[in-house]
């Protein structure tokens, strides 16, 4: 059943603090009324929001911001997923792990217990799929190789939530406050282990040479991966929990439970440049760059909000009416 979106006016106000970046809002899609989005990435020309409860990806064009189709799967709520070629790969509440096709929108393998409990985390690096799950385990997954376990990587003590990765390294998070830095070309032989003792970071993302993560304590903290892993700055970014970390250029894009964006500059000495907040209240969930060019962040109220990056300065307020048309989904 589809409910038409009511229509109103809505109008962001932004503060501006210099001329060096141009933000602006894009447009906005609705994805689920009352369902948390709990994951999103990009593939080709198109943004792919998971629906956690629902068991549905949906993939949406993200310049007419039309809804191109949806993967209906049967896992039971979706936690995480990553993108791999031409197919999506999914992880769920309770250790499965799905394949699918992309444009034939059809499922290529199951991996049914894969891991023993909820699969928080998926990447991949090199021709592998990394998962990470509550059971404080990483497995490395050789896609194809039909999709054979090749390494298990059991060295964290809690639940491992996210990854990123700089060349060959992968870099894995846990809530046991460390994050660890894997070589793929050596068969995921521990490198690195960083103690985070003051609190875990649950977002992380990399920058040329420096890994950039967000936590719990409201801090962004910066590590200088060529350095020995040596921390080089750590601030207070939000008023509350830091749960998404995106980096294009000399910009840091953090998003918070206090339903702000901030953008930092790494150049001078991430002095913040500007706060965008939210159109509606509500926590900010993910943040995702795509093709250096938009800004999409995922919102505890079922929301996508996509803003574009361009020009000198910040234009400090935008108007929308209704979305251009766009409709509320309701499943």
């Amino acid at each position: 059943m589809k409910i038409p979106l009511t229509c109103f006016r809505l109008t962001i106000y932004f503060v501006q603090k210099s001329q060096l970046l141009k933000l602006q809002i894009k447009n906005k899609v609705f994805v689920y009324d009352c369902i948390r989005c709990t994951s999103l990435n990009y593939y080709s020309d198109s943004i792919i929001v998971a629906n956690k409860t629902q068991g549905e990806v949906s993939i949406w064009n993200h310049k007419t911001f039309t809804l191109k189709s949806k993967i209906k799967t049967q896992l039971d709520q979706i936690y995480c997923f990553c993108v791999f070629d031409l197919y999506l790969v999914i992880g769920d509440a309770v250790g499965t792990i799905d394949v699918w096709h992309i444009k034939a929108n059809a499922l290529s393998h199951k991996e049914e217990k894969a891991h023993s409990s909820l699969v928080y985390a998926m990447s991949s690096i090199s021709n592998f799929i990394i998962s990470g799950s509550s059971d404080k385990l990483i497995k490395v997954w050789d896609f194809y190789n039909q999709f054979k376990m090749v390494f298990t990587l059991e060295e964290h003590k809690n639940n491992v939530y996210n990854f990123t990765s700089r060349n060959h390294f992968l870099i894995s998070v846990s809530d046991d406050s460390t994050f660890k830095v894997w070589n793929s070309r050596d068969k995921f032989s521990l490198s690195k282990d960083v103690n985070n003792k003051e609190c875990f970071v649950i977002c992380i993302c990399s920058n040329d040479n420096l890994i950039i993560g967000g936590s719990y304590d409201k801090f962004v903290k910066i590590w200088d991966f060529d350095n020995d892993f040596t921390l080089i700055k750590k601030f207070v970014a939000h008023s509350s929990s830091v749960n998404g970390i995106c980096s294009y250029s000399r910009f840091i894009y953090s998003g918070g439970s206090d339903s702000i964006i901030h953008i930092w500059d790494i150049k001078n000495n991430f002095e913040l440049i500007t706060s965008v907040v939210m159109p509606i209240v509500s926590e900010v969930n993910r943040l995702v760059l795509k093709a250096n060019s938009l800004v999409i962040s995922a919102q505890s109220n079922s929301t996508v909000n996509i803003f574009e990056i361009s020009g000198e300065n910040l234009k400090i307020a935008k108007e929308l009416d209704n979305y251009n048309g766009l409709k509320r989904t309701v499943i």
